[in-house]
C-alpha cells in the first residue's frame, strides 16, 4: 500500500536469488487480491525474479494470473515483468474488449522497449487488434506504435501502412486526452506520411480535420498541430 521505491527491485532479487517463489508469490496474491487499490511494485518484482529464473514458469504462471478476477485490471504490467508474448498480447486485447481492463492500461507497452524481442509483424496486429476495440484504444495504439518506431526508419517503413489506417479514423475533437502525447504522436505521424503517401492520403487527413472541427476541439490542439498541417496540405496539395 502507498508509495514504493525499491520493492520491485528488492523482490525481484529476493526471488532470483534462491530461485524460489513460493510461498512468497501465493501469499501476495492473497494479500493483494483484498487491497481496493495495492501498489503491485512487489507483485511484480516478484514475476520478474520468477522470469529470471525460469521463463516458461512464469509464462504459467502469468496464465493463471489472467483468470485471477482481482488481477486482471493489472495484466498489462504484469506480462511486462518478462517478455510479453504474442499469445499474452492476444489476452490483454480479448480482456480490454470485454471491459475488464481499462484500455489506457495499455499504455504501459509504451516505454520501456518491450516488444523488442518481437517480430514487427506481431507488433503490427496487437496494434490493429487494439486500435479496432474503440476509439480511446486507438489513441493508446498510436502511442504504442509511436513509441515502438521512435528513431527506427526500418520500423517505420514497416509500420506505415498501419500508421496510415489508425491516423486517419480517430476523432480529434475529443474533450479528455488520456496522454498529453496523444496529439503530438498523431501530428508527427501524418507529417511524416504527406512526405510519402500521396494525394489520397492527404484527403483522408483533410476530411479528418475537417469533420473534427467543432466546439470540442482543443485550441492548443489547432495552433500546435492542426494548423501547421493545413498550412502543408494547402502547400503540397492545394491545385
Amino acid at each position: 500500500i502507498g508509495e514504493q521505491r525499491l520493492a520491485f527491485w528488492f523482490a525481484t532479487n529476493l526471488v532470483q536469488s534462491g530461485c524460489k517463489w513460493e510461498p512468497l508469490l501465493s501469499e501476495t496474491i492473497e494479500k493483494l487480491a483484498k487491497i481496493e487499490r495495492p501498489n503491485i511494485s512487489l507483485f511484480l518484482g516478484i514475476l520478474n525474479g520468477i522470469f529470471i529464473c525460469d521463463s516458461l514458469q512464469w509464462e504459467a504462471i502469468v496464465k493463471k494470473i489472467s483468470k485471477t478476477a482481482a488481477l486482471i485490471p493489472y495484466y498489462a504490467n504484469i506480462i511486462r515483468s518478462g517478455e510479453v508474448t504474442t499469445e499474452q498480447l492476444c489476452g490483454l486485447v480479448e480482456l480490454i474488449s470485454q471491459g475488464k481492463v481499462a484500455s489506457i492500461s495499455a499504455n504501459a507497452l509504451t516505454y520501456g522497449r518491450p516488444f523488442e524481442h518481437l517480430p514487427t509483424d506481431s507488433v503490427c496486429k496487437f496494434v490493429q487488434d487494439l486500435s479496432a476495440i474503440s476509439d480511446d484504444a486507438a489513441w493508446v495504439a498510436l502511442d504504442i506504435l509511436s513509441m515502438y518506431c521512435h528513431g527506427n526508419p526500418e520500423r517505420w517503413a514497416q509500420c506505415k501502412d498501419v500508421f496510415a489506417k489508425i491516423v486517419t479514423t480517430l476523432p480529434l475533437d475529443r474533450e479528455k486526452k488520456q496522454n498529453q502525447l496523444e496529439m503530438h504522436h498523431w501530428h508527427d505521424v501524418v507529417n511524416k506520411l504527406l512526405n510519402s503517401e500521396g494525394e489520397e492520403f492527404a484527403k483522408a487527413v483533410s476530411y479528418k480535420i475537417t469533420e473534427s472541427c467543432s466546439d470540442k476541439i482543443n485550441y492548443s490542439d489547432i495552433w500546435h498541430y492542426l494548423q501547421p498541417l493545413t498550412r502543408k496540405l494547402f502547400q503540397q496539395y492545394g491545385y
